[in-house]
């Protein structure tokens, strides 16, 4: 912990090489103290320096824990840098860290990384398509209109679903009609 409040750059290297060779029940402690100092960067305008910090956080190899953090601090720190790390941990099997990242997506709400979102949004396993339509229909940003009025024809119904609940957020004219198609083939 002191050597996260000590901060620079050797003590954040030191604590980088220390969570990936610590056991478990230490990671803890070194993790805490990498966010310190990580947060400390940002509070003096070091977004570059920080966001090599959560960078490093996210990488393979290192706890769920760690890597949403990371993710959580690389979104505030670098946000068009974040959407890669993003979109990655959506892709992953580790449904935990699917979740922190559709966190880390939502914070995100630039129309340009709501196109980067969307145009990624097919390629995605259906639960992280589920769980990015609801982080992008939360920011309210109508550039997700196209890919979520697509999701409402998805084979999986939990990707259905989402979008269309993201379609009553994001939708405009042009979704009424689909909606009320929706509505009449589950009334027939």
């Amino acid at each position: 912990a002191a050597l996260g409040k000590i901060g620079g750059d050797v003590a954040e290297k030191a604590l980088q090489t220390a969570l990936l060779t610590a056991k478990e029940e230490n990671s803890a402690s070194y993790l805490d103290a990498l966010l310190t100092s990580a947060e400390a960067r940002m509070a003096k305008g070091e977004r570059e320096k920080a966001a090599e910090i959560y960078a490093s956080l996210v990488a393979p190899g290192n706890s769920t824990r760690a890597r949403s953090a990371g993710l959580q601090g690389l979104a505030l720190s670098d946000p068009v840098n974040a959407v890669p790390a993003i979109l990655g941990a959506l892709a992953e099997p580790d449904k935990t860290l699917a979740r922190s990242a559709a966190v880390a997506a939502h914070a995100i709400a630039t129309p340009e990384t709501t196109q980067q979102f969307a145009s990624q949004l097919d390629k995605l396993p259906p639960s992280a398509q589920a769980l990015l339509i609801a982080a992008l229909a939360d920011r309210g940003d109508a550039a997700a209109l196209g890919a979520v009025t697509a999701a409402v024809q998805s084979s999986d119904a939990a990707v259905s679903l989402a979008a269309v609940a993201a379609l009553g957020k994001l939708g405009d004219a042009s979704s009424v009609a689909q909606l009320a198609g929706l509505a009449g083939k589950a009334e027939g």
